[in-house]
C-alpha cells in the first residue's frame, strides 16, 4: 500500500468523523445558548425587580429575628423594613438599601453558571451550585441583619448600629461571599480524574 492511499484513507475517515459529530454538537450548543439567554433574563429580572428581593429579605428577617432572639420583630413584602422592638414601648425600623441586599451579589453567579455550562454542556451540577451559593448569601445577609439588630437593642443606635453595620456587618458580608465562592467552585466545577501513564509492555 502506498503512502498516498493511507494518508486519504485517514482523511476520508476524519472528514467522516468530523461530520458524524456535527449533529450531536448541535444539542449541546443550544443548551449552551439557552443558558446564555436564561442567565441574561434572570439577571435581568432581579436587578429590575430589586425592590421586591429587599422587601422579601426584611420580611424574612422579620420571622427570622423573633425565633432566634426572641427579639419582636416584623416585616412586609411589599415594604423593605423590617421593624424591631428596642424597648418595651419602643420601636425602630431597618431600611433595607441596594448596599444591604443580596440581588446584586447573585448575578456573578448567575453568569458564572451560564459559563460553567457554556464549558461543560451539564446543568445539574452548575444548577446545584447556584442554589446552593444563593442560599448561603441569603443565610450571610440574615445573620447581618440578626447582628446589627442585636447590638442596635443592646448598645443603641449611635453605638450598636455602627459597629453591626459598619464594622461587624462589612466584615460577614465579605466573609459570606468568600466562602459562598468557595463552595460554589467546589460543586459547580468538574475535576477530570487523572490518567498515569500505561507502562510499555516488555
Amino acid at each position: 500500500m502506498s503512502t498516498a492511499s493511507v494518508a486519504g484513507g485517514s482523511a476520508d475517515r476524519a472528514a467522516a468523523g468530523d461530520y458524524s459529530q456535527g449533529p450531536a454538537r448541535r444539542p449541546r450548543l443550544a443548551l449552551r445558548l439557552a443558558a446564555w439567554a436564561a442567565a441574561l433574563a434572570l439577571s435581568g429580572v432581579i436587578l429590575r425587580k430589586a425592590m421586591s428581593v429587599r422587601s422579601f429579605e426584611a420580611w424574612l428577617a422579620g420571622h427570622v429575628v423573633p425565633v432566634l432572639t426572641g427579639i419582636k420583630a416584623g416585616g412586609s413584602l411589599n415594604s423593605p423594613i423590617v421593624w424591631f422592638a428596642e424597648g418595651p414601648h419602643q420601636y425602630m425600623g431597618l431600611l433595607i438599601t441596594s448596599e444591604c441586599t443580596v440581588d446584586a451579589l447573585i448575578v456573578p453567579f448567575i453568569l458564572g453558571t451560564a459559563w460553567a455550562i457554556w464549558n461543560q454542556a451539564k446543568l445539574l451540577r452548575p444548577l446545584l451550585a447556584l442554589v446552593v451559593a444563593t442560599g448561603m448569601l441569603l443565610a450571610m445577609n440574615q445573620f447581618r441583619l440578626l447582628v446589627i439588630i442585636l447590638l442596635t437593642v443592646r448598645f443603641g443606635y449611635n453605638t450598636g448600629f455602627y459597629w453591626g453595620h459598619t464594622m461587624l456587618g462589612s466584615l460577614i458580608t465579605v466573609s459570606g461571599v468568600v466562602l459562598a465562592f468557595s463552595a460554589y467552585i467546589l460543586i459547580a466545577v468538574r475535576r477530570k480524574k487523572s490518567r498515569r501513564p500505561r507502562k510499555p509492555a516488555q
